[in-house]
């Protein structure tokens, strides 16, 4: 069996099943688990020390790392486990960024960026997007390093085509039932990104999966994809497969591409889609019994930004899975708690939308809906103690 990194996690107290795996969660015997999803994440020191940028202010020196969760921390700490889109390669101190053809080059500062993905309890990072081989296999191979030895889980990129292609598997027992919650992901393939900066862990120019096995980034293909949810089912009982893919166009709407290739995920067995990689939230599907979340956006990712000049509203998502599993209620919701992140408006600061904006965000959505009926029928405005937030009830 080739399938995954096996995470294995307990959330009450007994003895970590699989070596070197850690328990996130304080809960005692829990009936309910809570799943984050953060889309594109980068503190951006890449950006803030261009004095091109923000008035030549660097908001990491000027206000500190903690200023940018200031409106979502007591959200995220209250997770069992949390997954952002790492969208940067770490560098040490001592080691300025090298030169690169590649626009847009991104990097962060390692030790920094594990201190506080930690301290705000993300502790899974996807590295399957156009950004974490900036650096080349260099500094792919520092980042990865540096996540394993701070024992930050990652998948979607690594040293060959296999360590790369794992998904994220993880446990948990909820109310003495035992739930297995598999993640996979990939970047979708880019011709440019093979031909001119070699990106991809498992493909040579112009042929997707052939025998190439290299340091790189997992490319999306739906073959793969049918291999190992077969695996996975297999494999496990009660299993919820989620794809979390990097695709789509910065700054619109999902593309025809995005659309196929989700389709063909969902008919190759996956329960729930969550897609990143627009810097903006895109539609949601429901198709052939599950749902889609084409992009949640930005979480956390301090650069500029170009929302103005592309004429779009700055929301994005924190998607929260939970699954409840007791006597009298078993279900799963998905929860979008909406953000709004122009980084130019909110001063690096991102935030919950207002109930204004809510509801624009919500019309908005549903202008884009291809079934309004179902979305009318299943896509709820909530709140709660922090915000408004949409819910969905999952099959």
């Amino acid at each position: 069996m080739n399938i995954s990194k096996i995470i294995t996690i307990i959330v009450f107290l007994l003895p970590v099943l699989i070596s070197g795996n850690y328990s996130y969660s304080q809960k005692v015997n829990p009936s309910t688990i809570n799943i984050f999803f953060l889309g594109d994440f980068d503190f951006g020191e890449s950006y803030q020390t261009n004095p091109k940028h923000n008035r030549g202010i660097n908001i990491i020196e000027e206000y500190g790392y903690d200023y940018m969760f200031e409106n979502i921390s007591t959200l995220l700490k209250k997770s069992d486990m949390t997954i952002a889109n790492l969208e940067t390669p770490l560098l040490p101190n001592s080691i300025s960024p090298i030169n690169s053809q590649k626009p847009y080059v991104h990097w962060s500062n390692a030790e920094s960026t594990i201190k506080y993905l930690k301290k705000y309890n993300i502790k899974v990072v996807s590295l399957a997007n156009n950004h974490s081989f900036d650096l080349g296999k260099d500094g792919l191979g520092y980042t990865l390093r540096e996540l394993y030895e701070s024992k930050l889980d990652y998948f979607g990129a690594g040293n060959d085509a296999d360590d790369a292609s794992k998904p994220y598997i993880k446990q948990f027992i909820i109310n003495k039932d035992t739930i297995t919650i598999a993640i996979l992901t990939g970047f979708e393939y880019r011709k440019s990104y093979d031909s001119l900066y070699d990106f991809y862990a498992n493909v040579s120019t112009r042929s997707i999966y052939t025998n190439v096995s290299k340091p790189g980034i997992n490319v999306i293909s739906v073959e793969k994809i049918s291999e190992q949810v077969s695996d996975i089912r297999s494999n496990y009982k009660n299993v919820y497969i989620i794809f979390f893919p990097h695709w789509g166009r910065n700054y619109f709407w999902k593309t025809d591409k995005q659309t196929e290739t989700a389709h063909q995920v969902i008919d190759a067995g996956a329960d729930l889609i969550i897609g990143h990689g627009s810097h903006m939230m895109q539609e949601v599907e429901y198709y052939n019994g599950k749902w889609i979340i084409y992009s949640i956006g930005n979480s956390i990712f301090n650069a500029p930004g170009r929302y103005k000049s592309n004429n779009v509203k700055p929301y994005s998502f924190i998607a929260e899975l939970v699954i409840r599993n007791n006597d009298s209620d078993k279900e799963k919701h998905l929860r979008l708690y909406p953000l709004y992140t122009d980084n130019l408006e909110t001063d690096y600061r991102v935030r919950y939308l207002n109930t204004g904006e809510v509801t624009d965000c919500y019309n908005r959505l549903k202008e884009k809906s291809i079934d309004k009926n179902i979305f009318n029928d299943e896509f709820r405005i909530k709140e709660n103690e922090e915000t408004q937030f949409f819910e969905i009830q999952l099959n």
